[in-house]
């Protein structure tokens, strides 16, 4: 990915807000893929009903969830730069964007059945994803007004990892991020309508 700035520079530097709010995403603990998460906006992510609907559409929209998940970890890609020492003024690097962020989650006890499933989605070219954290608040995309989830690379299912006796047997999820993929993420809240943790 490469860095893209404006041009030209702007007669000033952009206003940065106060921290009224700190945000923090917590633990993962359920995801939700669709081709294409298209929801009007925040109030209406909330309602069970559009969840109800995408679960039972039949067209790209349709939407499916994971079974809980263990050890989520969301790593940032690295910093991509070219040039060093008399390539570049000053022997100072060039930074020109990030790699990938990468996810990876572990499914301990799933059925054969659910991971043959999952293994399904490695052949969608096109896939989003939505999280669902420890809250059972909703963590997507927010463009403009309209709900979106993350754009998935790369997903992969591992094969089964045996655990034998002192351990679970477990499978391995994991996919990428593209640069920037957090710049519009945003935290609702549909408890006080339903709980995707338990009602799901």
């Amino acid at each position: 990915m490469s860095l893209t700035c404006t041009c030209p520079t702007p007669t000033s530097i952009g206003n940065i807000g106060a921290l009224t709010c700190p945000e923090n995403v917590g633990q993962i603990q359920r995801l939700v893929f669709a081709r294409a998460f298209s929801i009007t906006d925040v109030a209406t992510v909330i309602l069970e009903a559009t969840w109800t609907g995408l679960f039972a559409a039949i067209d790209d929209t349709h939407a499916v969830y994971t079974p809980l998940i263990d050890n989520p970890v969301v790593e940032p890609g690295a910093v991509i730069t070219i040039g060093s020492g008399n390539e570049v003024r000053n022997g100072i690097p060039k930074i020109v964007g990030n790699e990938p962020t990468s996810c990876t989650f572990t499914l301990r006890n799933f059925p054969v059945a659910v991971i043959r499933a999952l293994k399904e989605l490695m052949c969608e070219p096109d896939l989003q994803v939505i999280f669902v954290q420890e809250d059972s608040k909703f963590v997507h995309n927010l463009s403009g007004t309209t709900v979106t989830g993350f754009a998935v690379q790369g997903l992969r299912i591992s094969d089964k990892k045996i655990g034998g006796f002192n351990a679970l047997d477990e499978h391995t999820l994991e996919f990428k991020l593209s640069e920037n993929w957090s710049d519009y993420l945003t935290i609702t809240d549909p408890t006080a309508n339903f709980d995707p943790l338990v009602d799901w």
